[in-house]
């Protein structure tokens, strides 16, 4: 609950009442669940007031039931659909007139435009540098997560150095890359990994190709786990 109070200070000192979270890395963060993104909408909704609130697929519910604190679920499923669990979830949070925090780079238009449907009197405010505080400062745990993903990364590289051979591609290579990470106990990677040869080492986004690696010319990686 460490995390979450952590958030509610931030809101708070922000002046919101509330913030509404999708799947993505702060909800991640505070629930230690990694949900998919999908076309069927979850929102979890923290406010000063009470516990949290989340709107779900029903087939997340138990998932989310784990959290790790208490959490007032709305499930729905796809026969239903999710506009009466909206509808519900909103009803008891009691939005109107209040300050509603979005991170406004990855909220979608489908969960922002059905909070305003059932939510008309709350007010949705940008909120993304505000909740950006809530990663900034890492405690222990993350951190100690974090070094072990830079070593099994390393790990993986210099594993998968020796077996790199002129001729093989670019594609090849970062498929043998990511073999590498899952042995070692990689995760869910933040970006496919990036392995590009000679002159095509210089896209700095560049996307693994069909490309021969060539004897002698330099290659670039870009990765993690």
């Amino acid at each position: 609950m460490t995390r979450v109070q952590t958030l509610l200070d931030i809101a708070k000192s922000a002046g919101l009442d509330a913030v509404a979270l999708i799947p993505g890395a702060h909800l991640q963060y505070l629930t230690g669940l990694d949900f998919h993104l999908s076309e069927r909408p979850l929102v979890i909704f923290f406010t000063l007031t009470q516990e949290p609130v989340a709107i779900a697929p029903a087939l997340e519910a138990d998932r989310l039931a784990g959290c790790g604190f208490p959490i007032q679920i709305f499930p729905w499923s796809d026969t239903e659909g999710y506009q009466g669990a909206f509808a519900a979830a909103l009803d008891a949070l009691q939005l109107d007139g209040k300050q509603l925090g979005i991170e406004e780079l990855r909220m979608r238009v489908l969960e922002a435009n059905t909070i305003q449907t059932y939510a008309p009197g709350a007010q949705i405010v940008s909120a993304g540098k505000t909740l950006a505080a809530l990663r900034m400062h890492k405690d222990d745990a993350a951190i100690a997560s974090m070094r072990q993903a830079i070593q099994i990364s390393q790990d993986a590289l210099e594993a998968l150095i020796p077996q790199i051979k002129p001729g093989m591609t670019e594609r090849e290579v970062a498929g043998l890359l990511v073999v590498e990470q899952l042995k070692r106990g990689g995760g869910k990677h933040p970006f496919e990994p990036i392995v590009l040869s000679g002159p095509r080492s210089a896209l700095p986004h560049g996307e693994p190709g069909d490309r021969q690696i060539a004897l002698g010319e330099p290659l670039l990686f870009d990765f993690g786990t």
